[in-house]
């Protein structure tokens, strides 16, 4: 069972190209978080609570994800 947990885009927000040493203290823009269960029972549970929850002033859209689609890594449905 795998579950998608999305929040808001921001635009004009990316990761700059290059290495840097600084240890980042905040996380600007996180679009989509794949959580994989391993029964139906405990994903529903994580679903429930997610779902509508503020992350960082975004709600948490928590929806279930295609299995042949994540199993696949095809993350653009």
């Amino acid at each position: 069972m795998v579950l998608q947990a999305s929040g808001a885009n921001v635009p004009g927000v990316g990761i700059a190209p290059g290495v840097t040493t600084e240890t980042p203290t905040k996380v600007l823009c996180l679009t989509e978080v794949f959580l994989e269960y391993a029964d139906t029972a405990g994903s529903a549970m994580a679903r429930n609570a997610l779902s509508g929850r503020k992350f960082g002033g975004n709600v948490v859209s928590a929806v279930y994800y295609p299995e042949d689609k994540y199993f696949n890594r095809d993350y653009n449905a």
